[in-house]
């Protein structure tokens, strides 16, 4: 599946989800009689659709159940970090330029940007310290990392991709790095952020 369609599907189940979520929260907002300030109108469902688009690239698309046959030697665990950089030197023949332009490597960058927004939302937006901002970094990817490694909590009978420690250091990384960007925004006043 291309980034295309994947993005497409996001949107799909972004709209979906804004269509259930957006009327509960707005109902118990006001029957909590909480003023429901402006921007939450667009953080919310800005956010939802960045949560959408995450479960569109680490879970979709799922497998079709009448053909999907379990091989271990596919989707084997990986606990050991540094296997894409070793995979990429192997492809390209111990040639460190090229290994650092493959996809392996690609994968592990993409990791990381994937998980920087929700640094970002974790800094700007809810105020979180480093330290919490990591920990829930690292929680939602090992979540991501345990639904695909247990075939999505036991519908499928094996996983249907692969649990990789690199992803959970990659998108633990990338939700550190949003934080640290948003705060060395804030402490060297390069650019003046709006409080959300």
């Amino acid at each position: 599946m291309n980034l295309a369609d994947l993005l497409v599907q996001a949107v799909i189940l972004w709209v979906g989800l804004g269509l259930i979520l957006v009327p509960i929260y707005l109902t118990t907002s006001h029957h909590w009689k909480e003023k429901v300030q402006r921007h939450w109108y667009i953080v919310l469902p800005l956010f939802l659709l960045y949560i959408c688009t995450v479960i569109s690239f680490t879970f979709l698309p799922l497998p079709d159940d009448s053909e999907f046959k379990c091989n271990s030697s596919l989707y084997y665990p990986r606990f050991f970090p540094g296997w894409s950089l070793q995979f990429a030197l192997r492809d390209s023949g111990g040639n460190l330029l090229s290994a650092l332009a493959s996809t392996y490597v690609l994968q592990v960058i993409l990791n990381v940007l994937l998980f920087l927004p929700l640094g970002v939302f974790l800094h700007r937006v809810l105020g979180f310290n480093f330290r919490p901002c990591v920990l829930v970094g690292f929680a939602a990817t090992m979540l991501i990392e345990l639904t695909q490694a247990t075939g999505l909590w036991g519908y499928y009978d094996c996983p249907y991709r692969t649990f990789d420690v690199e992803d959970l250091m990659a998108n633990t990384l990338g939700c550190a790095a949003g934080w640290i960007l948003c705060e060395a925004l804030r402490l060297h006043g390069k650019r003046e952020l709006p409080n959300l």
